[in-house]
């Protein structure tokens, strides 16, 4: 380009580069070479550094940030001009590398003099990390910060402190603290746009230090203050004249944080001054006095907890206890929206009897959500009685089912919002129990003005025990069936599983809507509503529309008195919108003397023109009358109606009129009615200046007077004649034809769409008159008696099929005819552009169809884009077949699919269709087990010719076989040897396995599962370099050792019951993975092990399980298991014989399961002598100190038992769940076990060979956890009423203080003393007042119980007594599968006949397997 300038302005031309470069002569591809090609602009690099960081600054984190600097040289440093830095200490390798980014960040905004708006840090340190929180608020406060989130996650003994200088930032608008230090103010404190503060379990220097840094804030609008025991405040002091939200806590630590030493009530409390307060949620429990002032701006508050579990009733008698309260009350007794919670409601209900005057009446409330306990539903008119003007109540019932009956809410008297204001109630969780239904009721029979009860259902939540019962059902009929005292209520119910019933919400909306509504159907349709109920009596006389046909009457007589009674009691109304009449006259000269007695007349005809000049009167809009003949003249009335807008009259005479105007006449249908003259139907036509729709048939064999048909109208948009008057069915083409035998027809350019009926005589015309169509682009085409004998079909091609024609539909049935067919082919030979030939099919036999359809497959088409659609209709008989949607997918998908079954059952599909035939020959997965064939000579040759078959595929992502045989070895080694021989010339079956395997590696395996019945020769090596193996399962194989390992992928790894070469092998062998999440050792039965110590090291280890049982003789002395997986999630260990485990980098979110037994026999020894056991279980169990979840088995408990004779267990200090199994005898240790676990939550209980005679004596001293922390226990172990289970529960009821739920299951039909149970535990003192006990029946008959069947399916069943096998199989009537172990030794005895009363139904209908 340059050079081209430079050339024309040497020769003396002149103007810009512009036009130099328009005036040159351009090669016609010179733009379009590669060399010029336009690339695609980078257009937002181009933008200023300014724009650019405005722009970074809108991604969430400045890990996002930082990740464009990879873009390009142009935004490798962009992020750090960004004015914000969020970053999360978890996004950092280590603790160093996320100091040292933030060191280098805020150093170069401070050397660039950069700006940063907002800081949001999480920074997560531990004890030897220094200290860095300090100086990095003290570098960004001095700058024009405005957001400042900081959340240290560190021990509360390693608390940073807060610079000084951060308290007076002039800029700041919001700050977040978390787990920090703030000192004493020496300077002054000055925050002035500070709006929003939120300090989270902090440590504060003082009281003032808190007070002095909320007063100094004078904009401040929304507060939080989260405290935590302790912080070394004593009264917290809120005083905000801008303050209108606040949220204060106060809560004891978890873990390492708890610490209540030296905390007492005494002297502690909270005081809050803000006038302009309007949102208060308050959690506070632990602060001895709450004083609210100036809290007439109060309009939300949510108060969760106020009053400690200390605050008995004992605490409530005390005077100035009791002023303190109703004072906090009376402070927000002027709120609009409240919401309790339950231990709101349940302190008011204790202590109500004490002093009913301690709440206040709450005079501007009118919503209130409440959390009701069942205990306080006695309470509930109390606080409604409260809220004089309440209007919106939400209840939550807080309880779960219940065995008992409901009692009934009472009250003295009716509270006064339930008779003047409460208009909606919504309960929830509601599930049809008694006593939930009983607050229903309730307000059902009190609520005088209510409008709306809703009744929300959890059907799904099964678990939580929200379920309908048929008991509930009937009691929500007998709510439905009581007398409402407010007649405007609304019921609905709210479920998640279907639980609906039908709600008339219609009869509650207005009369004008529901005339709106009946408008719409006819007047005998909208009469019969009238039977519904009294609301829908008399509503179908104020519709504007009167809609009747003769046929709906018994005579005409009646249809008379119905209309005229009509007209006269609807006299009243405003408009008669709509009169459409329908007569059919047979009978009405034998009624004329009925007729007479109505309105003194002999014609009925005098009484329809009466109707219609009242219709005309009453303004009416529509007006529409049938006769079935020529009758007397219509009124001239409605030649001046000037409401009219639709007129459709058919077989009437109109007489004429001087004067006609239908000014609003759009619609105007006249059918085979009779005129005075030419004039008066030209004159009617006229006389409507906004007429659009006109329709005027004639009928031939009624004289209608006419003689020239005249229509002149400016509006008109639709013009139907019909000056026949015959009812055609076809638009035939005869006449054209006729005509074009004498010349051709004109040029018709505009011509879209054709739709013309055909006879077969006028086929060989159908070319003319679409050569007349040159730009026709649809044609639709109806067949007239079609004859087989006659085939003029046209030989000459239009234009339009060579252009434009591009859809052609026949819709009249094809039966096969030549002629038919014939025509078919016409179009699909000769249209160049046709893209859709529509046809019907009508077979009247079985194979017509396959038939036509092969004809017209046959076909040539013209058009290569032409697709033919084809329907298929029946007279005599139609037939459905069913469409397999299945095999129009892609040969991928099918693949897909059958890759998700075995290979036994996707070669099975093959048999479908040819369709099916090969599909399963591309699926990339191998999945046989050696009893899917035969005997082994076909499973080899079967896998063979599968792999050769398959080479040109490119990868076989999955192979697993299955050598575990119920066939005896010989039928392997002898019998097949001679046709092994054929398939691969070896006698050695394993040698074949193992070329599979190979090939398998080589085509990129990436799963891998085989299985031997017994150990067999050594695995190739080639497994040990598979870089796409994903799962790798192997079971009695041999590995041999192997110097590079390197499995880059792998994720599953299980092996069972392998020989391994060293202990170094399956060190390697793990260590090589690095992306191993699920790790599975088995070693059991009989196999030789030939290492001594099991190593596992893996950093990306997820699930471990390790199994290690078998005979004590094929065990060498030194069993050692060295386990280090910093991110295990789960630990399975299963081990009858080791005694030596390393455990380090255990993650204390880690769930543990043990069965170990230390190598102890329980049976013979009862003391633990050798020392080095001791140590060994001492050390076991404190490597798993740290983790929250464990389950221990009875083995394992039995081993602790004897360890604890000795010394007491360590600590688990983060035990929150334990899941334990326990014998009778152990019981008596359990304190001892839950001693070690002193903040456990969460408790479950199996109990074994568990004897109703022994009694449980626990020691007198409670563990800590029962006291302090355990909330939740469960026994799952069936109770049977022994005595020491009785006992059990009542250790923990008795010595439980927090606990909130004890679950048990009572087994129903075995001692037929469960109501004697269930007094026992009634009668049970419980320690916590808020502790639920909850008992669930299990029947012991299995009748009709699926879960039972479900159960024997995969359970042996040890039966000594053959008698009762009759009765267990007449109780599962559907039982599948039945094990028997016969569990007697002596053959002396006599056997005794097995006499069943009748045959079984398991036996003659489900039992399959035995």
């Amino acid at each position: 380009m340059k050079r081209l300038l430079s050339k024309r302005r040497k020769r003396g031309e002149t103007g810009s580069k512009e036009e130099l470069f328009c005036d040159h002569t351009w090669p016609e591809d010179y733009f379009f070479t590669k060399r010029y090609s336009r690339r695609r602009e980078d257009a937002i690099s181009k933008l200023p550094d300014s724009l650019l960081s405005q722009i970074l600054s809108h991604l969430p984190t400045t890990k996002e940030a930082v990740r464009t600097s990879v873009l390009s040289k142009r935004w490798k440093s962009l992020y750090l001009l960004i004015p914000s830095l969020v970053l999360n200490a978890n996004e950092f390798p280590n603790h160093n590398s996320f100091v040292s980014f933030i060191d280098k960040f805020l150093a170069f905004s401070k050397e660039q003099n950069s700006i940063l708006r907002k800081l949001k840090l999480s920074v997560k340190k531990n004890v030897n990390d220094p200290p860095c929180v300090t100086r990095w608020l003290d570098s960004v406060s001095s700058s024009k910060l405005n957001h400042l989130d900081v959340e240290c996650l560190v021990n509360r003994k390693l608390l940073e402190a807060i610079p000084r200088s951060l308290y007076v930032c002039h800029t700041l608008v919001y700050l977040r603290l978390h787990r920090v230090s703030l000192g004493e103010f020496v300077d002054s404190v000055s925050l002035p746009c500070l709006k929003t503060l939120v300090l989270e379990h902090n440590v504060y220097a003082n009281d003032v230090t808190l007070e002095l840094l909320i007063s100094s804030s004078p904009v401040l609008e929304d507060l939080s203050v989260v405290r935590m025991v302790p912080d070394n405040i004593k009264f917290l002091r809120v005083c905000s004249k801008s303050l209108t939200s606040l949220h204060i806590d106060y809560l004891f630590g978890e873990d390492d944080d708890f610490d209540d030493k030296g905390f007492g009530r005494d002297g502690t409390g909270v005081f809050i001054d803000a006038p302009r307060l309007e949102y208060l949620k308050f959690e506070d429990d632990l602060s001895d006095s709450k004083v609210i002032t100036n809290s007439g701006s109060l309009t939300n508050v949510n108060i969760v907890y106020v009053f400690g579990e200390n605050d008995d009733t004992a605490d409530v008698i005390d005077l100035p206890k009791r002023d303190m309260i109703r004072k906090f009350f009376t402070s927000i007794s002027g709120v609009t929206d409240m919401k309790l919670s339950a231990h709101i409601v349940e302190f008011l209900h204790y202590n109500n009897e004490f002093d009913p005057m301690l709440l206040p009446q709450f005079c501007n409330l009118s919503r209130l959500k409440l959390k009701v306990p069942k205990s306080c539903l006695k309470m509930l008119p109390t606080l409604l009685e409260r809220c004089p003007n309440l209007n919106s109540l939400v209840l939550v019932l807080d309880f779960y089912k219940s065995n008992g009956k409901a009692r009934k809410i009472r009250a003295s008297s009716i509270p006064r919002c339930l008779q003047s204001s409460l208009e909606n109630v919504e309960i929830k969780r509601f599930n049809g129990e008694a006593a939930r239904m009983e607050v229903a009721r309730y307000f059902v029979e009190n609520s005088l003005v209510l409008k709306k009860l809703v009744l929300d259902i959890g059907c799904s939540t099964m678990e939580k025990g929200f379920y309908i019962t048929e008991q509930g059902f009937s009691m929500f009929r007998d709510l439905l069936a009581l007398p409402r005292p407010s007649s405007a209520k609304t019921m609905s119910k709210r479920g998640t599983s279907g639980c609906r019933t039908e709600e008339d919400r219609i009869s509650f909306l207005p009369d004008h809507l529901l005339c709106q509504i009946l408008y719409n159907v006819h007047t005998k349709t909208a009469v019969m509503t009238s039977v519904l109920s009294t609301r829908w009596r008399t509503i179908w006389l104020s519709i504007p529309l009167l809609d009747l046909h003769t046929d709906d009457f018994p005579n005409f007589t009646a249809f008379v008195i119905f209309i005229s009674r009509y007209l006269d009691l609807s006299t009243g109304s405003s408009c008669l919108h709509k009169l459409k009449l329908a007569l059919r006259f047979q009978d009405i000269s034998s009624e004329s003397w009925n007729l007479a007695f109505l309105s003194g007349y002999l014609s009925p005809y005098y009484l329809i023109t009466k109707w219609i000049n009242k219709a005309v009167t009453r303004k009416v809009q529509h007006l529409d009358i049938l006769y079935p003949w020529i009758v007397e003249m219509m009124p001239l009335s409605i030649y001046t109606c000037v409401t009219l807008v639709s007129l459709k009259l058919s077989n009437v005479s109109l007489a004429d009129s001087e004067y006609v105007s239908l000014p609003r006449l759009k619609i105007m249908h006249l059918v085979d009615n009779a005129y005075a003259n030419d004039a008066f139907l030209e004159k009617l036509i006229s006389s409507c200046p906004v007429l659009e729709d006109l329709t005027v048939v004639r009928n031939k064999y009624t004289e209608d007077y006419l003689e020239v048909l005249r229509v002149r109208s400016q509006s008109l948009k639709s013009l139907v004649v019909d000056l026949d008057g015959r009812k055609c069915w076809y638009r035939d083409c005869r006449g054209i034809c006729v005509y074009l035998k004498h010349e051709q027809l004109p040029q018709f350019p505009h011509l879209i769409r054709l739709h013309a009926v055909l006879y077969n005589s006028d086929l060989g015309n159908l070319a003319n008159i679409l050569e007349s169509c040159q730009n026709l682009k649809s044609l639709v085409l109806e067949l007239i008696n079609l004859k087989e004998e006659e085939l003029l079909i046209p030989s000459s091609v239009p234009k339009c099929l060579r252009s434009s024609l591009e859809y052609v539909e026949i819709k009249t049935p094809i039966r096969g005819d030549v002629a038919e067919i014939e025509l078919v082919k016409y179009f699909l030979e000769n249209s160049v552009v046709l893209k859709k030939l529509k046809m019907c099919l009508r077979c009247w036999r079985m194979n017509e169809e396959s038939i036509i359809l092969m004809q017209l497959l046959r076909l040539r088409r013209c058009s290569p884009s032409c697709e033919k659609t084809m329907s298929e209709r029946g007279v005599a008989c139609r037939r459905r077949t069913g469409e397999d949607m299945i095999s129009l997918l892609p040969d991928h998908l099918l693949c897909q699919i059958l890759s998700d079954v075995p290979t036994k059952t996707a070669v099975v599909t093959s048999v479908l269709s040819t369709r099916w035939r090969t599909i399963w020959l591309s699926t990339p997965v191998l999945d046989l087990h050696t009893d899917d064939f035969p005997n082994f000579t076909a499973f080899a040759s079967f896998i063979s010719w599968f792999l050769d078959f398959s080479k040109g595929s490119s990868c076989l992502h999955k192979l697993k076989l299955d050598l575990v045989s119920k066939r005896p070895i010989q039928e392997i080694s002898i019998e097949s040897s001679w046709d092994l021989a054929f398939v691969r010339g070896y006698l050695d079956p394993y040698y074949l396995i193992t070329d599979w395997i190979n090939k398998a590696v080589t085509r990129k395996v990436q799963h891998l599962d085989i299985s031997y019945p017994w150990i067999v020769e050594m695995m190739p090596l080639s497994i040990y370099t598979c870089e796409t193996l994903v799962s790798l399962k192997l079971q009695n194989v041999p590995l041999a050792d192997s110097q590079y390992v390197s499995l880059p992928l792998l994720n599953t790894m299980h092996l069972v019951d392998n020989i391994y070469a060293s202990d170094a092998l399956l060190e390697n062998l793990v260590s090589s993975c690095p992306v191993l999440e699920d790790l599975t050792v088995v070693r059991k039965g009989d196999t030789v092990y030939n290492f001594e110590v099991l190593r596992v090291r893996s950093q990306s280890l997820k699930s471990l399980v390790v199994v290690l049982s078998g005979r004590e003789w094929w065990y060498k002395a030194c069993r050692v298991a060295v386990i280090d997986a910093p991110g295990l999630n789960y630990l399975s260990l299963k081990d009858n014989k080791f005694t030596s485990y390393v455990i380090s980098s255990l993650s204390s979110s880690a769930k543990v399961d043990i069965d170990v037994s230390f190598d102890v026999e329980i049976s013979g020894q009862t003391t633990l002598i050798d020392s080095s056991k001791r140590s060994a279980v001492r050390s076991f169990f404190s490597m798993l100190s740290s983790v929250r979840d464990m389950t221990i088995s009875l083995t394992t408990l039995e081993g602790m038992y004897l360890y604890l004779k000795h010394e007491p267990l360590p600590q688990f200090p983060y035990l929150i769940r334990l899941h334990a199994v326990l014998s009778n005898s152990d019981l008596g240790n359990l304190p001892n076990i839950l001693e070690s676990c002193p903040n456990l939550k969460s408790l479950v209980l199996e109990l074994n060979n568990f004897r109703k005679e022994e009694l449980l004596i626990f020691s007198s001293s409670a563990p800590e956890c029962l006291r302090l922390s355990l909330e939740c226990v469960e026994i799952r172990t069936p109770i049977r009423g022994a005595v020491a289970e009785i006992e059990l529960v009542k250790y923990f009821l008795e010595n439980s203080a927090v606990l909130r739920k004890i679950k048990m299951r009572l087994r129903r039909g075995i001692m037929n003393n469960e109501s004697n149970i269930c007094m026992q535990l009634l009668r049970l003192r419980r320690c916590s007042p808020s502790c639920e006990v909850v008992v669930e029946e299990l029947e012991d008959t299995f009748q009709g119980l699926d879960f039972y069947s479900e159960l024997m399916n995969v359970t042996k069943l040890f039966m000594p007594c053959l008698e009762l096998l009759p009765t267990l199989l007449e109780s599962c009537p559907n039982q599948n599968s039945l094990v028997l172990v016969l569990d007697f030794y002596s053959r002396d005895e006599k056997a005794a006949e097995i006499k069943p009363s009748s045959v079984h139904r398991c036996l003659l209908s489900s039992l399959e397997y035995v």
